[in-house]
């Protein structure tokens, strides 16, 4: 089922979520982004994960994906949400 996260780094080819929901490693999930106005569907693998070694410490938990399938018109909404954001 869904799972909810916050972006907090993201770039075209990738993006960290602080989510505290485990999941699978070396899966592939199906990610909706959504920024202001626009909604971009990408697929993601999960590379790494910090939930294990973040327990009793000071830092964001969460985990790493790359992206492995972005159509093109979402590549180029991903593209602009990202420079909107970088400009702010």
């Amino acid at each position: 089922g869904p799972v909810m996260g916050e972006v907090r780094n993201i770039t075209v080819q990738g993006m960290f979520i602080h989510c505290v929901e485990r999941l699978s490693a070396n899966d592939t999930y199906r990610f909706l982004i959504k920024p202001p106005g626009e909604e971009i569907a990408i697929m993601g693998k999960l590379l790494w994960s910090n939930l294990e070694s973040a327990v009793g410490r000071d830092i964001l938990k969460g985990m790493g994906f790359s992206f492995v399938k972005v159509n093109e018109v979402h590549e180029e909404l991903l593209w602009e949400a990202i420079q909107k954001y970088v400009e702010k």
